[in-house]
């Protein structure tokens, strides 16, 4: 079906002699074609392509991309504004049916973009979204032309090359508990030069987002917990069990291979099931849980005040273009993206658990209470280690700290193959560059907690009061100087391109 809208004519008086061919013709200002039958990409490809347009951006509101695409059922959520984990160390990225970044490539404008990780991963918050004019999501058998990072398809971002004008956008967001703001401006100008010859555009932009604690929403409250606290607990080594005499002594019903916790009054208590409630001692102190509605049966610490639920970001992105006809048949086209952003990863205190990452406590150790003691000298070998589990509240939480520096140069030729029917050439040469600045606090130096427990003192001779393990006993100022760490790693990546079509 087709619809034909014209621009109005003004009604004029004429004499009724007049014919109706002298009447002036209507212009057409747009035909609009709808059906069923249209020729589109997304139907006529022989892999499945799905587009995304601006429209599409500009109704979610989002200041990030990876917002819109996440919610098309072809994408399985990965890098986000809710991915407070340092593996993904602040980045935007995304993956098709559930087969990982490193099977996802994401283009721009059909060529390869610089990738922000060793595993070369393409970021997206490098691209600039006011001049993205529409999203193809190939979603089949991409790998037999771009390669094995392409087996679960390919995201190619499509720029408005060609926009004329003058566009400034500005937004502002926040949750309706007045947190979670987030405001994004950009600033694009484009236009014809030499006559038409030359096209250029120009687009900046900058946003910002708020960060949100797992503590300030109810739902997030539930998965907040952990088993490591600031009190400590033991697991005792099978090859060296103590007594089931001495265990019950310590803690009523408690099973020789229970995770035991040590309270700051000094005795013991156990993590399994509901005798954690009758176990001597207790526990009463402040950010550790107490029973309650959906609450588990052990004492744990919980991390919702310290983990984000919502990473904050700030981003400057830069984009540039430029073509110009120097014949009939050959144009020559460049592009620059630069882009500077920082995000950030916050996590809980710092713990040290497991068999192989917890510390190993000798049995000379000056602070091991009486009750412990006792529980240790049944052991057949008394005079062997215990493994510690425990959580330093004292260093604060472990935060991540990413800055990234981002730039891409792309500059090519391109243009028809005169007389060889409808062919055309593209030939293009790319470098761009990523370096990434990551600076880690709240951490701590597992060597430096080691000697502190293997000294005679406590460590006391090592740190002003030294460390003692069992229960919540503040370090002091000295010793978080002595076991703490302030890392930084830095990380660059830079990719060429050459290539003809």
């Amino acid at each position: 079906m087709a619809t034909a809208t014209a621009l109005p004519v003004a009604a004029q008086n004429r004499p009724s002699s007049e014919t109706s061919s002298s009447e002036p013709a209507a212009e057409l200002e747009a035909v609009v074609v709808t059906g069923s039958r249209i020729a589109r990409q997304d139907y006529i490809a022989n892999s499945p392509i799905v587009t995304v347009t601006q429209e599409d951006f500009q109704a979610t509101g989002s200041v990030n991309i990876e917002s819109l695409i996440n919610e098309l059922p072809q994408f399985t959520a990965l890098g986000n504004a809710a991915s407070n984990s340092p593996n993904l160390a602040g980045q935007a990225n995304v993956q098709l049916r559930g087969l990982g970044s490193t099977r996802t490539l994401v283009l721009l404008d059909g060529r390869r973009m610089v990738p922000s990780n060793a595993s070369s991963v393409v970021d997206l918050n490098l691209l600039p979204t006011p001049l993205i004019a529409s999203v193809e999501t190939i979603t089949g058998g991409a790998s037999s032309t771009y390669g094995s990072d392409a087996v679960g398809g390919v995201l190619n971002f499509l720029l408005d090359r060609r926009f004329e004008g003058f566009k400034l956008d500005a937004q502002y967001g926040a949750s309706d508990q007045g947190d979670a703001e987030a405001e994004a401006v950009s600033l694009t100008l484009g236009g014809d030069f030499a006559e038409g010859r030359g096209h250029a555009v120009l687009s900046a932009s900058y946003s910002n987002r708020a960060s949100v604690l797992n503590a300030s929403r109810s739902f997030s409250l539930i998965g907040g917990f952990a088993g490591a606290s600031p009190l400590g607990s033991t697991v005792f080594d099978a090859s060296n069990l103590p007594t089931a005499a001495a265990v019950n002594a310590a803690v009523s019903g408690a099973a020789r291979g229970d995770t035991f916790g040590f309270n700051n009054n000094g005795t013991l208590f156990t993590y399994q099931g509901a005798r954690d409630y009758v176990s001597p001692g207790g526990i009463d102190y402040e950010g550790f849980r107490k029973p309650g509605p959906l609450q588990q049966t052990d004492f744990t610490y919980s991390t919702v005040d310290r983990n984000y639920l919502i990473i904050p970001q700030t981003r400057y992105n830069v984009y540039a273009a430029a073509s110009y006809e120097l014949t009939e048949a050959v144009e020559f086209y460049t592009d620059v993206l630069f882009s500077q952003y920082q995000a950030g990863n916050q996590l809980a205190s710092n713990p040290g658990t497991g068999p192989t990452t917890g510390f190993r406590i000798p049995s000379t150790n000056p602070f091991i209470p009486t009750e412990l003691r006792g529980v240790l000298n049944s052991r057949p070998n008394p005079a062997g280690s215990f493994r510690l589990d425990k959580r330093f509240n004292e260093l604060g939480p472990r935060r991540q700290n990413e800055n990234y520096s981002v730039y891409q140069i792309t500059t090519g030729l391109r243009g028809d193959l005169v007389g060889l029917r409808d062919w055309t050439y593209d030939a293009y040469l790319t470098y761009g560059r990523v370096d990434n600045d990551t600076n880690y606090t709240g951490y701590l130096s597992r060597s430096a907690i080691q000697r502190l427990l293997e000294a005679s003192d406590g460590g006391a001779s090592l740190c002003t009061g030294g460390f003692n393990p069992f229960g919540a006993n503040p370090l002091s100022a000295s010793c978080i100087a002595y076991v703490s760490r302030v890392p930084r790693n830095k990380t660059t990546n830079d990719q060429r391109v050459v290539e003809a079509n």
